[in-house]
């Protein structure tokens, strides 16, 4: 049974001949043996989209393209000379490449070298009658007056590796154009988002900070408060209070640094996993970046931080509590639980 296609888009490529193409991007399949209009290679999304509608591999099936364009040439009478371009083709996908899949759109790549071979053959029929000669589409469209909507075309550039992108704009052949990146866009609204979500981080984390301080503050005074009459023995033998306070740091210590050793181990294959998922969903390799044996140039500079601040937020949450809670007298206490 056929299936209705849409929302893909239909892009040239100028030639799959070695010397404009870049192997390293096919990822899959194999590109078309020469410049044909029967083979096509499509990217990831588009891959996805056909894989999804068909429950198949995509590779090696065949799509039917079909478009009908409609011109009307005005003569010197002011009379209409309509032509039909009809597009019909049977095309077989034979590759997939590699593209930037964030924020990206369906494509399928074909030959511009032979289209354009395709339409320096196919005539017009009417406006060939009309003028007694033969007239192509290749002819109306390089022939178009400015103000035509044949003529308002652009081309879609490949180039085939990033040292190409420097010259493309120092050449003087190129002044009299204008360039549009798609790339560029995309890249730039990714750029944007993980600026976004990195503020947004910074957020949460201080909050995870605050939150994290209370929690510690709250059960340390808990901790002392339920065993204020032990405390107040101690103290009435001769303890000193920071003797005392040393007790419920050590203990609150000790958690916070299992804490932070099993967050160190765990966030290694967390990353791994955030990372292959970014990469097989938005083809961005490596996003989430640890420096667990380098940062700033100085070696385990990142878990050494990690560890002073994990001395200094227990010390604080363990001991201004307890501080605040010690306006009691000493014969208070000790009858507490009495």
């Amino acid at each position: 049974e056929d299936e209705l296609l849409d929302n893909i888009n239909y892009n040239p490529v100028f030639s799959f001949d070695d010397k404009h193409i870049n192997h390293s991007l096919l990822i899959n399949g194999r590109y078309p043996n020469s410049d044909n209009l029967n083979e096509v290679v499509i990217n990831q999304v588009a891959y996805q989209k056909l894989f999804e509608k068909i429950h198949n591999d995509p590779l090696n099936i065949d799509l039917s393209i079909k478009h009908k364009f409609e011109s009307i040439y005005v003569n010197e009478y002011e009379e209409n000379i309509t032509d039909y371009f009809e597009y019909n083709m049977t095309i077989k996908v034979v590759g997939v490449v590699n593209e930037l899949t964030y924020l990206n759109t369906p494509k399928i790549y074909y030959s511009y070298s032979a289209f354009e071979n395709y339409v320096q053959e196919y005539q017009l029929q009417n406006l060939s009658t009309y003028y007694d000669y033969k007239i192509t589409w290749y002819d109306r469209v390089m022939n178009a007056e400015n103000y035509s909507i044949i003529s308002a075309y652009s081309y879609s550039l490949f180039l085939k590796d990033f040292r190409c992108r420097d010259r493309l704009f120092n050449e003087s052949l190129f002044t009299d154009y204008s360039f549009n990146s798609s790339s560029l866009v995309i890249s730039n609204s990714l750029i944007g988002f993980l600026s976004a979500a990195e503020y947004a981080l910074i957020l949460f984390l201080s909050i995870g900070v605050i939150g994290t301080l209370l929690i510690l503050s709250i059960i340390s005074f808990t901790n002392y408060s339920e065993d204020r009459k032990t405390s107040a023995i101690l103290t009435s033998l001769g303890a000193r209070n920071s003797d005392i306070e040393n007790i419920y740091v050590s203990e609150n210590l000790y958690s916070g640094l299992i804490s932070l050793f099993l967050s160190l181990i765990l966030s290694y294959p967390l990353a791994l996993l955030v990372n292959h998922l970014i990469l097989r969903y938005l083809s961005i390799a490596e996003i989430i970046k640890i420096p667990y044996l380098i940062f700033r140039g100085i070696p385990l500079l990142y878990p050494l931080l990690l560890l002073v601040g994990v001395f200094l937020l227990v010390f604080f949450a363990t001991i201004l509590p307890i501080r605040f809670s010690k306006h009691r007298p000493l014969s208070e206490e000790l009858k507490v639980n009495d």
